[in-house]
């Protein structure tokens, strides 16, 4: 696995990229539907006269994840016609005549969609959108790929499928596939028992959107599909747009040759010897020995997947399924950040043709319940399958990301080996006796092919089952592993023989939810085999009503549901008695409004002065960076001045004590004052100088406390220099006092200090990479004791109950580009700080940029503040707009008071009041804070 690694000045660039994106130069209401309000004049201090900001910050870093081509659905009345070509000729002509340059578009029959390739505009996508003549349109996010007794020669090395726990094998593995292992015996799929039920059978075919495979792979030659309606002769035998499709399509190059021709590993080919090598005596076996795979080459010479390739494949595959030629198993082993509509349509399309449609999960070795990152296997689909990788043991291989919710099982993905082409050869490369190559790799994007070969088992048994059963067979029969437990639905790994004794089977099997978070009120779909006749539906304890059918039922979550974890366990009980149980995810998630917005932007996060007014950094699309001061009733937003010094105010953190605005930047620490602006408090401690996003924890008896951050920026593959220090500020004196040092220096974390500790949570390292560590530093003994959190994070906030320590959210930072943010929460008892547990709290908002928020807690609600995802020209989609997401809080039960970051009063009594509303500074991400007495997790 490779981690991307951020340098300062790439994180600063990224941040910055997210607002010249959204600054349109277009005329309207002024920020949430206002009339402009008035500069208060010249604020002097730190705030001088606007000037345009000097830098121009890296657009390329959004830029990154997008293609130039986009997917377009036609309106109503062009679908009526009936033909797609109409709808691409008309489409086309009006594109041309609003502006767009550079057009070409071709039509994709079974999808229904429009593949549009140009520089479009936003003008042109609005007036299309106005006439009716396109439903919606969107720029394709790019994707990555996620990166193996029969007498086969490599076969006693094919541990996945039959492991006897050799600890030379794990030795040599581990030298060949670079990363180290163990083995242990039967941690396996169990692929001789199932051989002696089913080896495969050649009309079940595997689609493989991947890098191509090598078609002369003496492994592999024979499992190639054959299309029995082309003929090779230059035509289009068989109708459906490509002409000698004979062995698939290279949709990368537009050409009919699918081989896996690239310059990069030969994944493709790799994926495809997991699932369907040969069982004849030579190299290795495959899953599914005796099924064939449909080479659905997606990727350019370079290895580099083609998003408008990946739509096309997708379409190719609908037709396969759709026309009976047996595609009945799809697998993905790529995925991305950012959610593709055209994507999930074409997904659940394939699913309603009878394809199990098995995607890899991710090597960001993150909790997808918390970051819903890896797209498609986030898609909530019947009959998709999102597979983690295990390691020799049945744990967690250590990239794989995980989730109780987003994953739905694992199997073996730590060091396979399989085939490769020729042109991937290296000296970690097998020969074998036929000529063939061989490799060691790791990977989910191992793990998905093997759950491949076994629903193509499944399906060769047994044709007539649906995706969703084929699913529900592989997960009841996955062994469950208390290793696995709590990181997927179900906690098991795949298990083919499991799968395949389950089809006689009469006990009622799970196959997948519809969907990974829910809230109270909402319907819960759940898919699988059996499921009737059903005798009653209880959600944490309680009995629901419900409808349903053989492999789908569904109900309402109780709208008065309140959960002490973030976690229900329901149970699904048959009228013969028999049970299956699950978890659900549940969360409180807020409304959302969205108001329109002129040229200033969120930048940053917020800081209370008031229980009126609240004052926060914005970035305006001509003057750069500013103050703005925002009204907690009416959310209006009044500009003040913007800052001289633009590099510095890159940097600025705002915070409050007693009601009085203050801003950390790299020079010191300033007071606000309202008609002279930010006045100097005390300049960073000489041992430290420049200092770029420390820790900052405020407190009420009127310090500062600053620890960790950065002495200046780093260039691109250069390491970052840390400070690591614990220091004191007297806001009132000025006077800087050192406490001691972090064991673990780092910056742009979460801090807050509680009882004589200050907490020191997550940041980034020395190589801009985000972390687990955490640190209870002791303000008064100055020893530190440390642990780490089960994800690498960064930003967020921490806050305090007057019990519990709560950390409100963070980012990933590979991640934060996702355009379905969940805002999550873990807390911990003060007492055993080292127990972080996951609150039943969430805030999740569609298309809300992770980046640059301003978050708000008052009385009432938490409110989370930012641009959608879709609002970004750079997309071309709709008009920028402030969403405003809020959660209902609940203050009745908080105690006595609360203090945090920010100080927040709570008065008990005739309802729930905040003295002083809490806006916290988040930074980076999500998170409002969500002070929600009996809503907190109960002990």
């Amino acid at each position: 696995m490779v981690r991307s690694r951020w340098s300062l000045v790439s994180i600063a660039a990224v941040c910055l990229a997210l607002l010249v994106c959204c600054s349109w130069a277009f005329e309207g209401p002024s920020a949430l539907g206002r009339s402009a309000p008035p500069v208060r004049g010249d604020v002097r201090g730190r705030l001088l006269s606007a000037r345009p900001l000097k830098v121009s910050p890296g657009v390329e870093a959004l830029e990154g994840l997008f293609s130039d081509v986009w997917a377009i659905k036609p309106g109503k009345v062009l679908r009526a016609s009936g033909a797609l070509a109409d709808a691409v000729a008309e489409i086309s002509r009006s594109l041309l005549a609003s502006g767009a340059r550079g057009v070409s578009a071709r039509g994709l029959k079974h999808l229904g969609l429009l593949l549009v390739k140009g520089d479009l505009g936003s003008s042109a996508l609005d007036g299309l959108l106005a006439s009716g003549l396109i439903e919606w349109a969107e720029r394709l996010p790019r994707r990555c790929f996620l990166s193996s007794i029969p007498s086969d020669e490599f076969f006693p090395k094919q541990w996945h499928l039959s492991n006897s726990g050799s600890r030379a094998l794990a030795e040599e593995l581990s030298g060949a596939g670079g990363h180290p292992m163990s083995l242990s015996a039967g941690c396996d799929v169990s692929a001789l028992g199932a051989w002696g039920i089913s080896s495969g059978d050649e009309s079940i075919l595997i689609g493989l959107v991947d890098t191509g495979v090598d078609l002369d792979h003496p492994d592999l030659r024979d499992r190639i599909w054959r299309n029995p309606r082309e003929e090779g002769n230059g035509l289009d035998d068989d109708g459906n747009g490509y002409v000698d499709d004979l062995h698939g399509f290279d949709f990368g190059d537009g050409d009919p040759d699918p081989r896996d021709d690239s310059r990069g590993p030969g994944h493709g080919t790799h994926c495809a010897g997991i699932s369907v090598a040969s069982w004849n005596g030579r190299g290795i076996v495959g899953v599914a020995p005796r099924c064939r795979v449909v080479p659905l080459k997606v990727a350019d010479s370079s290895g580099s997947l083609l998003p408008e390739a990946y739509l096309k494949a997708l379409d190719y595959a609908l037709g396969l399924a759709r026309r009976g030629d047996g595609l009945r198993v799809l697998n993905l082993s790529l995925g991305g950040p950012v959610r593709s509509r055209a994507e999930e349509e074409a997904l659940r399309s394939l699913s309603g043709a009878g394809a199990v449609v098995v995607a890899a999960s991710g090597n960001n070795s993150l909790d997808g319940d918390l970051f819903p990152s890896t797209f498609p296997a986030g898609y909530r689909i019947r009959g998709l399958l999102s597979v983690g990788a295990s390691d020799g043991e049945d744990g967690v291989a250590f990239f794989s990301n995980v989730g109780r919710s987003f994953v739905h099982l694992f199997a073996p993905g730590l060091n396979l080996i399989s085939a490769i082409p020729e042109a991937a050869a290296s000296p970690r490369s097998y020969r074998g006796a036929d000529g063939g190559l061989y490799e060691v790799e790791s990977g989910t994007s191992m793990a998905a092919p093997v759950v491949s070969g076994i629903a193509s088992l499944v399906l060769s048994a047994s044709s007539d089952l649906s995706p969703a059963q084929v699913g529900a067979l592989i997960l009841a029969g996955a062994r469950r592993v208390g290793s696995l437990m709590g990181s997927s639905l179900l906690g098991g790994r795949a298990d083919a023989l499991g799968a395949l004794k389950g089809i006689t089977s009469s006990d009622p099997m799970i196959g997948g939810l519809s969907g990974v978070l829910f809230e109270p009120g909402q319907e819960v779909r759940v898919y699988g085999k059996g499921l009737l006749p059903v005798g009653s539906v209880s959600v944490g304890g309680e009995e629901v009503p419900y409808v349903g059918s053989d492999d789908e039922v569904s109900f309402l979550l109780p709208k008065g549901l309140d959960a002490d974890e973030a976690y229900v366990r329901c149970e699904l009980r048959r009228g013969d008695g028999r049970a299956i149980s699950f978890d659900l995810m549940v969360a409180r998630l807020g409304s959302s409004e969205r108001l329109p917005l002129s040229r200033i932007y969120p930048y940053g996060g917020m800081t209370a002065v008031s229980g009126e007014v609240a004052y926060g950094l914005v970035y305006h699309e001509e003057k750069g960076f500013g103050l703005a001061r925002l009204g907690l009733r009416d959310f209006g937003v009044e500009l003040l001045g913007f800052f001289e010094d633009q590099e510095a105010a890159r940097f600025a953190q705002l915070f409050s004590v007693d009601g009085i605005l203050y801003m950390l930047d790299p020079d010191g620490v300033w007071r606000f004052d309202e008609g002279k602006g930010f006045l100097l408090v005390a300049r960073h401690p000489s041992d430290s100088g420049l200092l770029l996003w420390p820790f900052i924890a405020p407190h009420r008896d009127g310090y500062l406390f600053v620890a960790g951050g950065a002495r200046g920026v780093a260039a691109d593959g250069e390491r970052l220099e840390l400070e690591g220090g614990v220091y004191r500020l007297d806001l009132k004196s000025g006077t800087w006092r050192k406490l001691g040092s972090m064991r673990f220096p780092r910056l742009l974390g979460a801090s807050c200090a509680v009882d004589g500790k200050l907490f020191l949570v997550g940041g980034l390292d020395e190589r801009g990479e985000p972390t687990p560590f955490v640190e209870v530093f002791s303000l008064r003994e100055g020893y530190v004791s440390d642990f780490k959190l089960p994800s690498r994070l960064c930003g967020g906030s921490l806050a305090f109950d007057g019990s519990k320590v709560y950390y409100l959210g963070a980012s990933a930072l590979d991640e934060v580009f996702s355009d379905r943010t969940t805002s999550w929460i873990l807390w911990t008892d003060r007492r055993s700080p080292s127990d972080f547990e996951l609150a039943p709290l969430a805030f999740l908002e569609e298309e809300v940029l992770g980046l640059n928020f301003w978050t708000v807690v008052d009385g009432t609600a938490a409110r989370l503040m930012g641009v959608r995802f879709s609002d970004l020209p750079l997309l071309g989609q709709g008009k920028p707009a402030l969403t405003i997401a809020a959660l209902p809080l609940s203050c009745s039960s908080l105690g006595e008071g609360y203090y945090g970051p920010e100080e927040v009063v709570v008065e008990v009594g005739g309802g729930c009041g905040v003295g002083g509303s809490a806006l916290l500074h988040v930074g980076w991400t999500l998170i409002a804070s969500m002070l929600g007495g009996s809503l907190w997790p109960r002990r």
